[in-house]
């Protein structure tokens, strides 16, 4: 589903049911002539800002954010957003809500884990201040801070608790790339300890990871998607692709595999594309989303001829990959046959129809 990305921070952390914002409709920094651009070329890694979590002056960087769940029954519940930070699995801030959903929550409290510590806080007296990034151009930032934070051990006192949350991390995807011997296994769904489900997206995180894979492990020549549901950032997750295809990685999918959205989009960049039978490939409509989180239009329901297929929904990109003549039936079958709040598994003849393999 594709999101404006200042919609998808402000939807997700300026408009937060509970807090008080401070300086809301502009940044209270100035125009700067710092940052640079997201995406330059192919030849550089993405401009991407990390945010912090600070505790008595100490600061811990902040990498990146996940959407979370609690598994019960094969079924997840919504729990928040996590932030973490890239040497732990788990998340170091849990934000969460009395009530919420994995596409906006509305967060009332934030749970903090210091790992160096042993301490946790619990957060309910919460401001946050919008600033202009200085790493990224037309990004922001929010200073967000926990006023005398209630710890786990009553016999410690209560402590202010600061976090920096970059627009970088809200829709830059959570995604993990493993390497074994000369594959990369990559996902961005995945459990850990306690049944808790992360649930993340593939964006600019991504497009940086297998930028170094390309540069730092040139001996890695096959990507394998394992669980990869969409992007939260296509326009960077296009050029993901382009970054696959440019250098000719492979890509393969295991029995196991499930990808959709924007995992299917990423995959038709492999220069060889492959799959073992039980492999799912999921498709549906693009979507952008208002300032709410609420779909604001659909390719579902626009006409073949209308031009947000090439400036909204990747027609372009899809023709790049797959030629023009399979690339056009191939997007408007995915735009056609499922809306963007469901999903079509395709079958064996759809997948050798629009030539998803190449062997």
């Amino acid at each position: 589903m594709k999101n404006d990305t200042h919609a998808a921070l402000k939807a997700m952390m300026i408009t937060l049911l509970g807090f008080t914002l401070i300086g809301c409709g502009s940044s209270s920094t100035p125009k700067n002539n710092t940052a640079k651009d997201e995406f330059i070329s192919l030849d550089k890694r993405a401009t991407y800002e990390n945010g912090y979590l600070e505790i008595d002056g100490k600061k811990t960087t902040l990498h990146y954010s996940s959407f979370l769940g609690v598994l019960k029954n094969n079924t997840p519940t919504p729990l928040g957003i996590g932030l973490f930070s890239e040497n732990t699995l788990s998340p170091l801030v849990i934000m969460s809500a009395d009530e919420g959903s994995f596409l906006l929550p509305n967060f009332q409290s934030f749970t903090v884990k210091n790992d160096k510590t042993n301490e946790n806080y619990r957060c309910k007296d919460i401001t946050i201040q919008e600033n202009e990034s200085q790493v990224v151009k037309n990004y922001d930032t929010v200073l967000i801070t926990g006023h005398n934070c209630i710890p786990n051990d009553i016999n410690k006192p209560n402590k202010d608790v600061h976090i920096k949350l970059t627009e970088s991390m809200i829709i830059g995807g959570a995604s993990t790339l493993k390497i074994v011997n000369n594959k990369a296994y990559l996902n961005t769904t995945y459990t850990l300890a306690d049944n808790l489900l992360v649930r993340g997206a593939l964006g600019t995180r991504a497009y940086n990871q297998i930028f170094d894979l390309i540069h730092n492990h040139p001996n890695v020549k096959t990507i394998v998607e394992q669980q990869v549901a969409g992007s939260k950032h296509d326009a960077i997750n296009v050029q993901t692709g382009r970054l696959i295809r440019k250098y000719g990685l492979n890509i393969h999918l295991e029995s196991t595999s499930q990808i959709a959205s924007g995992g299917v989009d990423l995959f038709l960049s492999g220069k060889k594309r492959t799959m073992e039978s039980g492999a799912k490939i999921g498709v549906h409509s693009w979507a952008r989303s208002d300032d709410d989180g609420k779909i604001d239009i659909q390719g579902f329901d626009l006409p073949k001829d209308s031009p947000l297929h090439v400036s909204e929904g990747g027609l372009q990109y899809i023709k790049e990959m797959l030629g023009d003549v399979i690339g056009e039936a191939f997007y408007f079958f995915a735009v056609y046959v499922a809306e963007a709040q469901d999903i079509h598994l395709m079958n064996d003849a759809e997948i050798e129809e629009y030539q998803l393999l190449t062997e």
